[in-house]
């Protein structure tokens, strides 16, 4: 028999927050919007949301917005051969591992308080105009330098 968690409330100051992710649609609207994209897919979104407050928690409670700094889950890692003659030659690979936990068949983020950066008290979602990042000549200069002229 499987036990399925439905609803859990943490201890002292821990959160459960929402562990949301960049999609593929997300990433190729933003290589629309700005000609290049600023995340990657499954790079973790910068404002969460929280499940579940633990009863020390001051600030956040439930459905409050956050944003969650994975600072403290990251681990630096040297690739093999990368120590020559006792001096570093590479920059650390960081991967992160966070604590996560599955209720009601939802991965979230199983964090600390002191996890969060700052409360989101207010914020507008706002459709940006799609750039092109192709520039078109104004016809009218080519025109006139070349000394074609067109009957309107």
């Amino acid at each position: 028999m499987a036990q399925i968690l439905k609803e859990i409330t943490p201890t002292a100051n821990n959160i459960i927050i929402t562990y949301d992710k960049y999609s593929e649609e997300e990433v190729n609207e933003e290589i629309r919007e700005f000609g290049l994209a600023k995340h990657n897919v499954g790079d973790l979104k910068e404002i969460q949301k929280v499940i579940s407050a633990g009863p020390m928690c001051r600030q956040c409670q439930k459905d409050t917005l956050i944003v969650f700094n994975p600072s403290h889950y990251a681990q630096k890692l040297h690739k093999d051969g990368s120590i020559k003659d006792g001096v570093i030659m590479d920059n650390p690979v960081v991967n992160y591992k966070f604590r996560t936990i599955d209720i009601d068949g939802k991965e979230l983020l199983f964090a600390n308080e002191q996890d969060i950066d700052f409360i989101v008290n207010k914020v507008e979602y706002k459709k940006l105009p799609t750039k092109s990042n192709v520039i078109k000549p104004d016809m009218r200069i080519i025109q006139a330098a070349s000394g074609i002229t067109t009957l309107k």
